[in-house]
C-alpha cells in the first residue's frame, strides 16, 4: 500500500465525522470550522491557545480564523482574554457552553464501536505518518507537551525548558504551539 491509499482512507473516515458534525451542529446555526476551533482549544495548552495557533493547526487563513472566532465568542462559546504576559495579544478559552458542545460530540463519536486494540494500533501508526508528513513539509507538530524536547520533569515539578515556565499537570497532557520532536 501506498501513501496514497493510506490517504483515502483518511479522507472517507474524515468524511464520514464531517457529516456526523454536520448533522450535529446544524441545528445550532454552527459549521464544521466552528467545532473544530473548539475542539482544538479543548486540547491546547497556554502555549497554543491563541488565534495564530488556532489559524495555524487548522491551515486557515488569519481572517477566517478571525471571523469563526468573534462567530464564536458572539454565541457564547469562547471568550478572549489579554495574554497576561504580552497586553498586545490575546488568549482564547472555552466557556463551559463551548466545553459542553464539545464534550457532547466526543461523547456521541465515542459511541461508534471500534476495537480497542486496533484503535490503539491505528492511533501509534497514523501518529507515525502524521510526524512523518509533518517533518517532510516542515510543519509544526503541535506535539503532547511532555513528549516536547523541551519538556523538564523535575523532583519538584514540571518546567518548559524554552519558556522555563512551570507547567501544571493538565497542561503537560495537551497539544503545544512550541512542541519540537525528542529526535
Amino acid at each position: 500500500m501506498d501513501l496514497n491509499n493510506l490517504v483515502n482512507y483518511i479522507e472517507r473516515i474524515g468524511n464520514l465525522v464531517n457529516s456526523e458534525e454536520k448533522k450535529f451542529l446544524n441545528p445550532l446555526g454552527l459549521h464544521t470550522i466552528h467545532l473544530q476551533v473548539l475542539n482544538y482549544l479543548s486540547i491546547s495548552n497556554k502555549y497554543s491557545n491563541t488565534p495564530v495557533a488556532v489559524s495555524t493547526y487548522l491551515g486557515n487563513t488569519k481572517g477566517t480564523t478571525s471571523q469563526t472566532i468573534n462567530l464564536l465568542e458572539n454565541k457564547g462559546y469562547l471568550k478572549k482574554v489579554k495574554n497576561t504576559e504580552d497586553k498586545r495579544s490575546i488568549k482564547l478559552e472555552l466557556t463551559t457552553r463551548g466545553k459542553s458542545l464539545v464534550d457532547l460530540f466526543n461523547a456521541k463519536m465515542n459511541k461508534i464501536t471500534v476495537d480497542k486494540k486496533e484503535l490503539k494500533i491505528a492511533e501509534e501508526v497514523l501518529n507515525n505518518i502524521l510526524r512523518s508528513v509533518q517533518k517532510s513539509n516542515s510543519n509544526k507538530s503541535f506535539g503532547i507537551c511532555n513528549s516536547c524536547r523541551f519538556f523538564i520533569h523535575e523532583s519538584e515539578g514540571f518546567k518548559c525548558g524554552l519558556t522555563k515556565e512551570v507547567l501544571y499537570t493538565k497542561e503537560i497532557e495537551k497539544i503545544c504551539f512550541e512542541h519540537e520532536d525528542k529526535d
